[in-house]
């Protein structure tokens, strides 16, 4: 079972490591934000892993065996903690 680091404080997105598995725990900056992760079915509580990290201009997301790419903006907005195997 995996289950999410409760000790840890959510993190942006952006800072997390190519391979890691993080949890989604929240979106700051508004209900656009919010919207467009709801769009792509990354809401509280889903689990991804980071494929790409490129800092200047986004990341590359794989959720449910799909990639997935997020722009730049988006990826400081998106607040995530550790997943723990």
């Amino acid at each position: 079972m995996i289950k999410h680091n409760t000790s840890t404080k959510a993190f942006p997105l952006v800072m997390a490591s190519k391979g890691e598995w993080v949890e989604i725990v929240g979106v700051t900056g508004g209900q656009v934000w919010e919207n467009e992760l709801v769009e792509l079915g990354l809401i509280d509580g889903k689990k991804i892993q980071i494929c790409h990290n490129y800092r200047a201009s986004g990341m590359v997301v794989i959720h449910k065996g799909t990639r997935v790419a997020l722009g730049k903006m988006l990826v400081h907005k998106v607040m995530v903690v550790p997943v723990l195997n």
